[in-house]
C-alpha cells in the first residue's frame, strides 16, 4: 500500500537463464554487482562512497576467538572466504556437541 519510504527490487540475472547463472557462481562478479548497488544507495543519499578493506574491519575478531577457542572451527583461517557445505555440517556438529 502507500509507502514513504524510498524502495527499489534489484534482479541481477535469471536463474532459468545459463548465462546468468554463470556469473552469479562468480564471487567476483557478485562483488562489482554489490559494489554497483552501495554506489547507487550513496549516490542516492549523497553521502561519499568509499571502500575499506576487509581486513581493517575487525568486526568479526571477537567471534573468530570464541569459535576457535570452543572448538566449533579450526584456526579460523579464512574468515572472509565463503564455507563450504563441509565445513558448516563440522561447525554444527561441533556446537552440537559442545552443548
Amino acid at each position: 500500500m502507500g509507502t514513504r519510504s524510498p524502495a527499489v527490487i534489484v534482479e541481477h540475472g535469471f536463474h532459468t537463464n545459463r548465462e546468468d547463472t554463470a556469473l552469479l557462481k562468480d564471487s567476483a562478479y557478485r562483488d562489482k554487482l554489490a559494489k554497483a548497488e552501495c554506489r547507487g544507495i550513496c549516490d542516492y543519499l549523497v553521502v561519499a562512497y568509499k571502500t575499506v578493506p576487509v581486513e581493517e574491519v575487525p568486526w568479526y575478531q571477537e567471534d573468530q576467538k570464541w569459535a576457535v577457542a570452543r572448538g566449533i572451527t579450526t584456526d579460523g583461517s579464512r574468515p572472509t572466504e565463503a564455507a563450504t557445505r563441509a565445513e558448516v555440517w563440522a561447525m554444527l556438529r561441533r556446537m552440537e556437541e559442545k552443548w
